[in-house]
């Protein structure tokens, strides 16, 4: 398949994948609630919550394998993919180990009163927290398989598996309905089997799919090298979760509870828009790794600056209405509308357009390898807002200037991320910062403009302005990055993409 192709297939079928977890997760939620009630349900995402804590260290170890084996499959070595594969499953095999033994011993000190469970659902929730830490070491142990897909750049499949897997959760409905047993645990225990599905069909296709695995043999010579990789990729991680718990600690010592649901919510709907961003990177990131290993270092800039350009092009596309209607959506979505709450959701808003101007950067500078300076400069940068907020609120400062700090500390990464990526990889830096400079300030004037349409269509019925309004902005939205923003390459690669598309 034409790489243009493949990263269009793949994008969509994420996009419809990101879609239907979202319908299928917030249907289910309403539905396991009424069935559970609030005490069980507050149990079952105690526990959850518990067992997420250390989620982030798979998340990093799943990255570093996707790199190594991309990076494999461009230098065409069968024996480098599969010794990376091979160190990649005992690294994932003894992280589920150790989860295992860590969160069976937290078992004994969790349920003997350090949990605030009724004593009547203690030994339910037991049953549960066992169930979980199955269903963890299950999700640990498919990273692997699932890295080889992205690796190979077969992501529809993953998405469709995942599709399928959402879907899946529904079944859970029936089995309410017509299974005399204790509600929580036949939750929980659904919900192991649906990822014991993800697990067997991720298998399955490796097996059955790729040449690559009638020749594996177990050999784990390359750990240390994905290891070493995933410690600076973790701190990274580990930055972003340390910063979003950190504010919302010191919100809640200078400011109290109130600020701290604004905070969430603020967060919540940054969240959503990630997850879309971030399907994008997902698609283009293996073709990046390739571009290296192949020492194609042209194809590397050229990806590397394309997919940011995409990336930003589409995370604008559902940040600008956002940012337009956000007072109808934050009253459609929660009906009382906390104070302050317009005010967080447009300041992170801009810290994620920020963030999503420079995601091709960061995997381009992951391609290379060379991530230790990188990654420690921008952790650095990424937390700054804890400290900062402290000082600004002890001089006396409003609560939501913390965002504000958010954002100078998200410009930052981003001259961070430009800076390796000219020094690992040459990009043009000029050519990068007019890009930023032209992306930025067509958002910003289609931001005004809408807000004055917004003002002129004002005796206007609310659907028919927020139609009109939204779409003359989105056309010239589009009309203006294709004109202004791409460059003639980049709109070659479109056109030939959405032709084979048509063609097909």
């Amino acid at each position: 398949m034409n790489v243009s192709v493949r990263i269009f297939t793949n994008t969509i079928v994420l996009y419809v994948k990101i879609i239907v977890s979202l319908v299928v997760g917030l249907f289910l939620t309403r539905e396991v609630l009424a069935t559970l009630g609030v005490d069980d349900f507050g149990i079952y995402n105690l526990i959850a919550g518990i067992i997420a804590l250390l989620a982030f260290l798979e998340s990093s170890l799943r990255s570093s394998t996707q790199r190594y084996l991309s990076l494999a499959l461009g230098q065409k070595s069968r024996q480098a993919f599969t010794d990376y594969f091979s160190a990649s499953l005992l690294l994932h095999l003894f992280l589920a180990i150790i989860l295992f033994l860590i969160f069976y011993g937290l078992s004994f000190f969790l349920f003997d009163g350090f949990l605030n469970i009724p004593i009547e659902r203690i030994e339910a929730a037991k049953t549960v927290f066992e169930v979980m830490i199955i269903s963890s070491m299950l999700t640990i142990l498919v990273s692997p398989f699932n890295a080889v897909i992205n690796a190979y750049e077969d992501i529809w499949y993953l998405g469709l598996m995942q599709t399928f897997s959402a879907i899946l959760k529904l079944g859970v409905l029936f089995l309410f309905k017509y299974v005399n047993s204790d509600s929580l645990i036949l939750y929980s225990v659904w919900m192991l089997a649906v990822v014991a599905f993800e697990f067997l069909a991720a298998l399955i296709w490796c097996v059955k799919k790729y040449s690559v695995f009638r020749y594996w043999k177990f050999r784990d010579s390359k750990w240390r090298d994905i290891l070493g990789f995933t410690g600076w990729n973790t701190l990274g991680t580990f930055a972003v979760v340390a910063r979003n718990q950190g504010v919302a600690v010191v919100l809640n010592k200078f400011f109290g509870t109130s600020i701290n649901a604004v905070w969430g919510l603020a967060n919540q709907v940054d969240g959503y828009l990630i997850v879309f961003a971030n399907s994008i990177t997902a698609s283009v990131a293996p073709q990046i790794v390739k571009s290296y290993g192949e020492k194609n270092y042209d194809k590397l800039r050229f990806l590397t600056v394309f997919s940011s350009k995409i990336t930003f092009f589409m995370s604008a596309i559902f940040a600008l209405p956002a940012l337009v209607e956000l007072p109808f959506i934050l009253k459609i979505w929660l009906k009382e509308v906390p104070l302050y709450a317009e005010i967080y959701c447009q300041l992170i808003l801009v810290v994620f357009l920020i963030c999503e101007l420079y995601p091709g950067l960061t995997k381009g500078i992951e391609a290379v390898g060379n991530i230790k300076w990188s990654k420690l400069l921008s952790s650095l940068v990424v937390v700054l807002p804890i400290p900062m907020g402290v000082v600004l609120f002890k001089m006396g400062y409003v609560h939501y200037t913390i965002c504000m700090v958010m954002i100078v500390a998200q410009i930052a990464s981003l001259a961070i991320a430009m800076y390796w990526s000219w020094k690992l990889y040459k990009i043009n830096v000029k050519q990068y910062v007019c890009f930023i400079l032209r992306a930025t300030l067509l958002f910003g004037g289609l931001f005004l403009l809408a807000t004055l349409l917004k003002q002129w269509c004002g005796s206007l019925a609310y659907f028919y302005q927020f139609i009109f309004v939204n779409s003359v902005v989105l056309i010239l939205f589009v009309a203006v990055f294709w004109g202004g923003v791409l460059n003639k390459a980049e709109k070659i690669m479109v056109g030939n993409m959405v032709r084979k598309i048509l063609k097909r």
